[in-house]
């Protein structure tokens, strides 16, 4: 096998592993069951003891926020599993909430959003209610339609 032939075997393999790439959070629900709440490419994906029992995809998300330890997940009605629209897991401390709640910012906006617009940053107010957090990078879209546009024939990777 060539060393090429062995990297794509090795990309192969680990898209395929249900949990390569997914960092767990510790949380719990309204009923203080111990859980834990992953960010994917797909949505956020819910465990118990390490089997995945729900998956809240973006489609079905009408919006994501956190305040103090209570991050929330507000459904769109149609797509209700549940006997209500928002569901609630409970963090440690609010740091931990926050910091979830950014990593769902991101991944939303780098596998859902076509483009990102650039907002200029104002000053902060002293009195300022919510977090003024924003992805800024690239999303998905836009680095494919770069490769793409920048694909010059390279050679052939030579290794020793």
């Amino acid at each position: 096998m060539s060393p090429a032939e062995a990297d794509l075997m090795l990309l192969d393999i680990a898209r395929k592993v249900e949990l390569y790439g997914i960092r767990m959070h510790t949380a719990k629900d309204h009923e203080s069951v111990g859980l834990n709440v992953a960010v994917a490419h797909y949505g956020i994906i819910v465990f118990q003891n390490l089997t995945k029992i729900n998956t809240f995809s973006w489609a079905k998300i009408r919006k994501i926020s956190f305040k103090r330890k209570r991050f929330l997940i507000k459904l769109h009605p149609e797509s209700q599993l549940y006997y209500k629209d928002t569901v609630d897991f409970y963090f440690d401390d609010r740091t931990r909430c926050k910091i979830f709640w950014k990593k769902c910012v991101e991944h939303h906006a780098f596998f859902r959003c076509a483009t990102m617009d650039k907002v200029e940053r104002r000053k902060k107010h002293f009195l300022s209610k919510g977090s003024s957090f924003r992805y800024s990078g690239r999303t998905l879209k836009e680095m494919v339609d770069h490769v793409r546009q920048a694909y010059v024939k390279r050679q052939t990777l030579k290794r020793f």
